[in-house]
């Protein structure tokens, strides 16, 4: 985990300072904040720990709509809004349309699908995720703060991946 922010702190298992706690505690200048959030699914039963899982990982730090992020210019987009964070559908999320059955854009990984549903093996972040290069650190994500697999947060994702094959969802977004 490289940082913590609404989402993560307001998730159910939130543990040790959550978002109940920081309100409890008047420590938000906004009176009316929420407590909790949950995230919704896709169809697939297995996209809210996968999506919580890519959004605390590489959304919030790196694969976001803010211009001075340095993965800006990709187009991945992995951060998860509060206001998507309501329980209901993440279908039609930045997440969801800048992944599945969409190309990479930049000049490294150009024409390589981002999420190839039901087939975690030929999906690009799926790959990179579960890579680690010290020769081009290009070759893994994330590219920093990172030696070792996340092993869980791969059968997260590979699950979805797998999941999304099966599903109504990874059969609209080829």
């Amino acid at each position: 985990m490289l940082g913590f922010e609404t989402i993560l702190l307001g998730l159910e298992g939130a543990e040790g300072l959550t978002l109940e706690k920081l309100v409890e505690e008047q420590l938000l200048s906004d009176d009316d904040y929420p407590t909790e959030v949950s995230l919704g699914d896709d169809g697939t039963g297995q996209a809210a720990a996968a999506m919580g899982w890519m959004h605390v990982n590489c959304g919030i730090s790196c694969h976001n709509g803010y211009s001075a992020s340095h993965a800006f210019r990709s187009g991945l987009r992995l951060q998860i809004d509060v206001d998507q964070a309501t329980g209901g559908s993440l279908a039609n999320t930045d997440a969801l349309e800048t992944t599945i059955g969409m190309a990479a854009t930049t000049l490294r990984w150009d024409e390589r699908i981002r999420i190839v549903p039901g087939d975690p093996e030929n999906s690009l972040l799926y790959w990179l995720m579960n890579r680690r290069s010290p020769a081009d650190l290009r070759d893994q994500m994330p590219p920093i703060a990172s030696r070792v697999v996340d092993e869980a947060g791969s059968k997260l994702v590979e699950n979805w991946i797998r999941a999304l094959g099966a599903s109504d969802n990874g059969a609209e977004n080829p």
